[in-house]
């Protein structure tokens, strides 16, 4: 009786042991399918606009070809006072001017390669010093650019870019032409003032008229008779710190 006792409960105990289980089979990860879909393209940084700019008034083939012009600057359509003062400019920029070239489509910055360079216009002869100059390739860094029309160009004084102290590059008249200070004048077509600004602390004489078609304001500065600002829509072009005289160590690469 006991022997069959102990028999059972040895069933028992073994009924109630946990019994040892197979391992689950890993799950295999589902592949995507492939994308067909192209990506978008890279957009320009904020405050730049892509693209060339419209330029309203025909570019000439000379640089900076005002510099000793033949023809005076006389418009009957102004005030003899507003008159007398774009009358002297050409003389006032005898001995050279320098500005910082600056131009905005919408409010952003174009990215033509002028853009923010710092210019010396002298004796019918164009220097920027470059400001976009840190965000070039090796191989197309410059310091400056020389325009004239016998000359276009572009000088490195990067040694560890340029492999030399003064490393000459030729550049493309047409990618550093942009109109001048006395180059808007000269394109005015019957301008009238239509009244007065400050600017950089300047007293100017606001200006509107018709260039090739496009109808333009100017802030002119009434000591040198030279425009400061420029707008024709949404396009705005300033001449920062524009001070008349050049020396010749200005016009150094």
């Amino acid at each position: 009786m006991k022997k069959a006792i102990f028999v059972v409960l040895a069933l028992l105990v073994a009924a109630c042991a946990p019994q040892a289980q197979e391992p689950a089979a890993p799950i295999e990860p589902t592949p995507l399918p492939p994308t067909t879909e192209t990506p978008p393209p890279l957009e320009a940084p904020a405050g730049t606009v892509s693209g060339e700019p419209t330029v309203p008034a025909e570019k000439t083939g000379k640089i900076y070809e005002t510099t000793n012009p033949t023809d005076r600057l006389v418009f009957t359509t102004l005030p003899d006072d507003v008159e007398s003062i774009i009358e002297r400019a050409p003389d006032k920029s005898a001995g050279g001017i320098q500005y910082t070239y600056r131009e905005v489509v919408d409010g952003m910055l174009i990215t033509a390669p002028y853009n923010q360079a710092r210019v010396f216009e002298r004796d019918g002869t164009r220097k920027l010093a470059l400001w976009t100059k840190q965000f070039t390739l090796a191989a197309d860094y410059l310091d400056s650019v020389v325009l004239s029309e016998e000359l276009a160009q572009g000088y490195c004084k990067d040694f560890r870019r340029c492999g030399g102290d003064l490393v000459k590059k030729p550049v493309q008249e047409s990618d550093y032409a942009f109109m001048g200070p006395l180059d808007w004048l000269y394109a005015m077509e019957s301008p009238t003032q239509v009244g007065d600004a400050m600017v950089e602390g300047r007293k100017t004489v606001r200006l509107q008229t018709t260039i090739a078609g496009v109808e333009t304001f100017l802030n002119v500065d009434r000591y040198s008779g030279l425009p400061v600002v420029i707008e024709q829509g949404d396009r705005k072009i300033t001449f920062e710190e524009l001070a008349l005289g050049v020396t010749d160590a200005n016009m150094e690469p």
